[in-house]
């Protein structure tokens, strides 16, 4: 069988077809716009991508088991791949990289917090949480597990998906 999708292949397609079909899902919704896309059964699968995380950012996320772990399955439209977002917390807006995204398929880490453009920080207290030299050269090199890991904060104790950027700190970058 010939693989019609430029990453992942048709296995890929199935499972997320499957997820979706298990909830009845017809549509999906952009996780940032809530803009409504509709599910193909062919690649491209949306006019966006979809992503998995591990924190659920928007109510109506379906979790989807993948590798043994249970994630959210999020969608991003293609208008928020090509829109200029920035930082709530430091203002930076050239962290995100939506335009390099591949269109139609599933990433399976969560894409809004792969370019780090401050130090994460506690979701309790606020306490910054920074990358080690060597955990920041891994991320840089593509190894984005790191940032979808449970981490301890040193100072409140609180642990949790630190390191994911939440909906709620990204805000439209007005000057473009």
């Amino acid at each position: 069988m010939e693989d019609d999708c430029p990453q992942g292949g048709d296995d890929v397609r199935l499972s997320v077809l499957r997820t979706l079909g298990t909830f009845n899902c017809r549509s999906v919704l952009c996780v940032l716009c809530s803009n409504a896309l509709t599910v193909y059964d062919r690649y491209p699968l949306i006019d966006g991508t979809f992503f998995l995380s591990p924190v659920q950012h928007v109510k109506d996320a379906i979790s989807m088991k993948y590798d043994s772990r249970f994630l959210y399955l999020h969608v991003l439209c293609i208008r928020c791949m090509q829109t200029r977002f920035a930082c709530e917390r430091c203002g930076k807006s050239d962290w995100f990289m939506g335009e390099s995204l591949i269109i139609g398929t599933l990433y399976t880490y969560d894409v809004l917090s792969i370019s780090l453009c401050c130090p994460p920080a506690c979701r309790c207290c606020m306490h910054t949480l920074p990358l080690t030299d060597s955990q920041q050269r891994s991320v840089e090199k593509g190894n984005y597990s790191l940032l979808m890991e449970q981490v301890t904060c040193s100072a409140c104790g609180s642990q949790d998906y630190h390191r994911i950027r939440r909906i709620d700190m990204i805000k439209i970058n007005e000057v473009q």
